[in-house]
C-alpha cells in the first residue's frame, strides 16, 4: 500500500477526468505522488480532510497515476515566433475536461444563498438540500447537546463523537485511512457508558479549539465538492480564488455572487431545482436551536422561494 498524506490544498487542486478524481499528496519519503479515486472516495477524502486538516491514507499501488502533464507551451528561442500560441489570451484557460450534460442533475434540489458575514459576503453557496440537511442536523445536535444522551438524537452525530473517542485511544503513529471503516477501539463502548450515565457534553470542550474540523461542517467545501464532482465544467468556468485570511482559515475557491444569475441558468439546464435559502451560510456558523425540529417537520429549508 502507498501511504500518502493529503491537505486541504491538495484536495482543492484535484483534477477530474470522467469518473476519476486525481489528487496529489505527499508520501512518507516526501515525494509528491498523484493517485486517482472514484467520486465516493473523493467525497470521503474531502470530508476527512475538512474535519482533520491533514490526513494519512493507505492507497492501493494500482491507483498511482503519472504526474499531471505540463500543458504550458515551451518557451520560444530568441526571435522565433513559431512557438507562439495563435489563440487569444482569454482562451488559455479553456476547459478540456468532461462536459456537463443537460439534464444530468434532474431531480437534484440545491439551496442557493449569498454569504452573510464580512468574510463571505461575495461568496455564492450552492449546496444540495440533502447534504445541507444531513450536515446541519448533525451540527445542530452537537452544538446544542448538553449531555451525551442528547447526542443520540442524530446517528451521524453519534458516529462523529465515537470516531473522535477512537482517535483519542488510537496509537498516534497509526495511519488513518478514510476509505476503510474506523475500527472500534472502544470509543462506542465509552460513548454508550457516558450516555447511559447522562454525563454532560459540550462539543467545544470535547473537540477542543484545534479540533473544529472534526465536527463543524463547511458550506464552502460542500459547494466546491458538489460542483467539482457533479458539474465540473460549470465549476471551472465560474470558480474564483478565495481572498479570505485569518488564523486557522482554510482558503477554498468560491463562486462569485455577481455571477449568480448565470450560474443559476446553467444549473437549470442541468435539471436542478433551485431554492433560495436566505440565512444558509449563517446556519453553518451558528445553527438555530430549533433547526433539528424544523428539518424533521419539513419546515427547513423553506420551500416557497423556489426559483
Amino acid at each position: 500500500m502507498l501511504v500518502i498524506s493529503f491537505t486541504n490544498s491538495d484536495v482543492d487542486a484535484a483534477d477530474i477526468d470522467g469518473e476519476r478524481f486525481y489528487v496529489t499528496g505527499t508520501s512518507r519519503d516526501l515525494r509528491r505522488v498523484r493517485v486517482w479515486m472514484g467520486p465516493n472516495s473523493y467525497r470521503s477524502l474531502l470530508d476527512a480532510v475538512r474535519r482533520d486538516g491533514t490526513i494519512w491514507c493507505n492507497v492501493p499501488p494500482e491507483q498511482e497515476a503519472p504526474p499531471a502533464p505540463d500543458t504550458r507551451p515551451a518557451p520560444a528561442a530568441a526571435g522565433d515566433t513559431s512557438g507562439e500560441d495563435p489563440q487569444d489570451e482569454e482562451d488559455e484557460d479553456e476547459w478540456h475536461g468532461p462536459v456537463d450534460e443537460p439534464g444530468s442533475l434532474a431531480g437534484t434540489v440545491v439551496l442557493v444563498a449569498v454569504g452573510e458575514n464580512d468574510q463571505e459576503c461575495e461568496r455564492l453557496f450552492v449546496i444540495p438540500e440533502s447534504w445541507a440537511c444531513c450536515d446541519l442536523r448533525r451540527y445542530a445536535v452537537l452544538t446544542h447537546a448538553r449531555s451525551y444522551r442528547d447526542v443520540l438524537a442524530d446517528d451521524d452525530a453519534v458516529q462523529t463523537v465515537v470516531e473522535a473517542l477512537d482517535r483519542s485511544l488510537r496509537d498516534p503513529g497509526e495511519v488513518y485511512d478514510p476509505w476503510e471503516p474506523v475500527e472500534d477501539l472502544g470509543g462506542r463502548k465509552l460513548f454508550d457508558q457516558r450516555a447511559a450515565a447522562g454525563e454532560p457534553f459540550d462539543a467545544h470542550e470535547f473537540f477542543g479549539h484545534g479540533g473544529w474540523r472534526q465536527w463543524v461542517p463547511d458550506g464552502r467545501q460542500d459547494t466546491a465538492g458538489f460542483l467539482k464532482s457533479k458539474a465540473p465544467a460549470l465549476w471551472n468556468r465560474f470558480r474564483r480564488g478565495d481572498g479570505g485570511w485569518g488564523i486557522d482559515y482554510d482558503p477554498v475557491e468560491m463562486l462569485y455572487c455577481g455571477d449568480e444569475e448565470q450560474i443559476l441558468a446553467e444549473l437549470r439546464k442541468l435539471g436542478c431545482e433551485i431554492i433560495r435559502c436566505p440565512g444558509l451560510s449563517e446556519q453553518y456558523w451558528n445553527p438555530d436551536p430549533d433547526l433539528v425540529a424544523r428539518i424533521d417537520a419539513g419546515e427547513w429549508p423553506p420551500k416557497p422561494d423556489t426559483v
